[in-house]
């Protein structure tokens, strides 16, 4: 799986939640750089993502996310 595919589906599923179809995400887009990125669109995304690719996310994985970067590191290393 490519990092590009991944960094795709994630920039979708946020750009649905935060209802903003021109979101352009990197892999240094964080919380704080992206408006309308609360905690609970973070918990939505999470959750979809484990269901797009089913897998679980720890906590403690979870809360070292710093940006999309280490989202998608931890999808690639469990897909």
């Amino acid at each position: 799986m490519e990092r590009t595919e991944v960094l795709s589906k994630i920039q979708e599923i946020l750009a649905d939640a935060i209802d903003n179809e021109d979101l352009v995400l990197s892999e240094t887009s964080s919380p704080s750089s992206v408006d309308d990125w609360d905690s609970l669109v973070h918990f939505n995304m999470i959750m979809e993502l484990q269901s797009e690719y089913g897998v679980r996310f720890g906590t403690a994985e979870i809360q070292g996310w710093c940006c999309v970067g280490d989202i998608i590191t931890s999808i690639i290393a469990k897909v």
